[in-house]
């Protein structure tokens, strides 16, 4: 890799440089730091994400940290097929991050998402209703039969390894959160047949606490190579996907930082069905029991790990789809 080559396109000089991943340098320099980092788009990608970068400059959306334009004044660096971007370093420092993180970033992800807020008017055909409920049935189907295979063939074995017994003991809350996107995909069919629009906003792309830092209550997002327009929910659930992988996470927290991002852009019931949807989908879940049984890997501490944190996400989803369900408009006007 010719540094020099890369320092001289951005002009900058650095005294130091110092290796923060495999993909991320910090640039050090009399006057300001910088961040370099290798982006994993491709070249095929640039193209998509260079008309969000557009977008994001023109119609002033603030909560990005900013790239630094090369001496070309391009947003990005293309060297031997590798996707370089800069952008001013932002130390965070114990004292400068508020107490409660969560409230900050939700206030953050609120105020990004209303700000570029977009209602698509949509008119679904009779035909289109019916395909889309085929599609929900079918995929039920899927995931229940794929899910009870599974647990079969473990229990039939006279020795369980301990993931096979951890699958096991899961089975009955995995068949509980299945029964509960039953219940919340029959509600979105009815609301498909009434609801004129959707609503669309700039989406980070890949939400989680590693990608923003906090700075005198503000959120400033980082690695937002993925951003593109996307319902609300992408977002919302990646970020408490993230969260939900901690077993202490405080779900008193994380109601109140929804009420918190609810007065930013309003949720209506059809949006929370689509954020149900993505944080009860047990998809991840039987993609490592998929893993697993096709594997000749001995990984065993890893893969149970992995799906315990899946397990717990679907757990602490079914928490919040407990707090979500009596909110919803549909039941307030069957009372």
């Amino acid at each position: 890799m010719e540094w020099q080559q890369i320092f001289d396109e951005y002009q900058i000089r650095p005294n130091y440089v110092e290796q923060i991943s495999d993909k991320v340098y910090k640039l050090i320099t009399n006057t300001q730091n910088y961040c370099l980092k290798f982006s994993a788009l491709t070249k095929d990608q640039l193209g998509h994400w260079y008309a969000v970068y557009r977008y994001i400059s023109e119609s002033h959306v603030l909560g990005f940290v900013p790239l630094i334009l090369t001496k070309e004044n391009s947003p990005y660096y293309l060297i031997d097929d590798q996707v370089i971007m800069v952008s001013p370093w932002i130390e965070s420092y114990r004292g400068d991050r508020p107490s409660d993180e969560w409230i900050a970033s939700f206030h953050g992800l609120g105020k990004l998402h209303g700000s570029t807020l977009q209602n698509i008017e949509v008119n679904y055909s009779q035909d289109q209703l019916t395909e889309i409920s085929q599609y929900f049935e079918n995929d039920r189907k899927r995931k229940k039969e794929e899910l009870l295979q599974y647990i079969r063939y473990f229990e039939s074995k006279r020795f369980m390894a301990p993931f096979e017994l951890q699958a096991c003991m899961h089975y009955r809350d995995l068949e509980w959160t299945m029964q509960m996107m039953d219940k919340w995909q029959y509600i979105y069919m009815d609301l498909l047949k009434d609801n004129q629009s959707r609503k669309v906003v700039l989406c980070h792309g890949n939400m989680k606490p590693s990608h923003y830092t906090l700075l005198n209550d503000n959120a400033y997002f980082l690695n937002w190579e993925y951003a593109r327009m996307d319902f609300p929910s992408r977002d919302l659930s990646a970020y408490l996907n993230s969260l939900f992988t901690y077993h202490d996470c405080d779900m008193k927290k994380i109601n109140e930082g929804l009420s918190i991002y609810f007065q930013y852009i309003r949720f209506h019931d059809i949006d929370k069905c689509e954020l149900i949807f993505e944080l009860l989908d047990p998809d991840p879940y039987l993609s490592l029991l998929t893993e697993y049984v096709n594997s000749t890997e001995s990984d065993e501490i890893r893969r149970s790990i992995q799906l315990e944190k899946k397990y717990r996400q679907l757990l602490f989803s079914n928490q919040l789809e407990q707090l979500l369900y009596p909110q919803l408009e549909v039941n307030k006007e069957e009372v």
